[in-house]
């Protein structure tokens, strides 16, 4: 169909001081992508330094949510695929909030249409879960170029 995209979810965590290492101590479904510690030298994926060199602002960790690079939502509709993730995260829900305090946690999703029209509903049943668990929601939409 013409609606039709493909997209990718993450979890997200920032916080000023947080190890990361005991996010993924207590997350456990979700191996993380990224453990970057407040303070520490930024560094790429692969390890290496990025230049210019800065220091991390806050601590990061990050962790997908499936095992495929991308989903697509013919196969896999958005809000049936996230409801069955965020009800694998109800159980953090205090962690959760304790992370808030200082920090932000959001349910990052990558959105990648190769057609000029994308449409997707996130249900109400999706958007008072992410409320109840404390997920902020980040859209990142990857457009068709026409170039």
């Amino acid at each position: 169909m013409a609606n039709e995209f493909h997209y990718c979810a993450s979890l997200s965590i920032t916080h000023p001081s947080v190890d990361p290492k005991s996010i993924s101590e207590i997350i456990t479904e979700f191996p993380p992508r990224i453990e970057t510690m407040a303070g520490s030298e930024r560094r790429s994926r692969d390890g290496t330094l990025i230049v210019p060199h800065r220091k991390a602002v806050l601590s990061h960790w990050l962790a997908y949510l499936h095992n495929e690079e991308r989903l697509y939502s013919g196969e896999h509709p958005v809000s049936d695929f996230l409801l069955g993730k965020l009800q694998k995260l109800e159980k953090y829900t205090d962690f959760i909030s304790q992370m808030r305090q200082q920090g932000a946690v959001t349910l990052v999703i990558g959105w990648f249409s190769e057609s000029n029209y994308t449409a997707e509903i996130f249900t109400a049943e999706l958007l008072k879960k992410c409320g109840d668990i404390g997920l902020d929601i980040e859209l990142n939409i990857y457009g068709h170029s026409s170039t």
